[in-house]
């Protein structure tokens, strides 16, 4: 079966993986989860040959985080066996909103989505990270505000064949998951909208337990620097 290519994006922690989950519940799409994370990182862009069934699934070295990748999500297991009927291959990783004109040249036709969120949100996010011992993130508040504002005018800039999804919207209000799936010319299947009622309750379990322990100067700093004129017409853009 004749594959497209599909790839997320976002600013970190503005809900890549929820869009991921919503996406791998379909067994129409199969994505990595930074499959070739490692890869890009290192500035050794993707090719479409990284995506044929053998390569995707068998690890090398820079390749990525993780060297079992079932072990790591055993949802590359599942991928392996529906690989052969998806009508989407890819892969979600972040910061690919920075390279969609080399994204677009490397797979022409490709499809991209790109989630945004609140700053308030990513922000508090990030600085959760980076006082978790266990983690070894080292981004703080200032270091958001920067990739938030990047991604956004990243988006906005991009004339190629760009979803914009809203992270409160789709999550929050429920709305726009029609949109999605016509850009991806599929229809909602009973299997997406389970998968979509289950991530509705879980997002909603965290939104009840969510703590967002900003200082008053940490939110001082994101309203005189976070670009709100660009993630407005995002908001506008996203619903149109």
């Amino acid at each position: 079966m004749a594959k497209s290519f599909l790839f997320v994006c976002g600013c970190p922690r503005s809900g890549t993986t929820a869009l991921w989950r919503l996406l791998v519940g379909d067994s129409r799409l199969r994505l990595g989860v930074e499959r070739y994370g490692n890869r890009f990182y290192a500035r050794e862009f993707l090719t479409p040959d990284l995506f044929e069934k053998d390569r995707f699934f068998t690890p090398q070295q820079g390749d990525t985080f993780y060297s079992d990748l079932a072990g790591f999500n055993p949802y590359y297991t599942k991928a392996q066996e529906g690989f052969d009927e998806a009508a989407y291959v890819g892969d979600k990783i972040p910061k690919l909103y920075g390279y969609l004109d080399q994204l677009q040249s490397n797979f022409p036709g490709c499809k991209t989505i790109f989630i945004f969120r609140n700053i308030f949100d990513v922000a508090a996010s990030y600085k959760a990270r980076m006082l978790d011992e266990n983690d070894n993130w080292q981004l703080n508040v200032s270091n958001a505000v920067a990739d938030w504002n990047a991604s956004l005018k990243a988006a906005q800039a991009y004339g190629g064949d760009l979803a914009l999804v809203d992270y409160e919207k789709l999550l929050m209000e429920q709305q726009g998951l029609d949109k999605l799936y016509a850009f991806l010319d599929l229809d909602i299947t009973p299997e997406v909208r389970a998968t979509f009622k289950n991530l509705l309750t879980r997002s909603g379990t965290l939104e009840a337990g969510r703590a967002r322990a900003l200082t008053a100067l940490e939110v001082k700093e994101i309203c005189e620097t976070a670009d709100f004129e660009t993630y407005r017409q995002l908001v506008k853009d996203a619903a149109a």
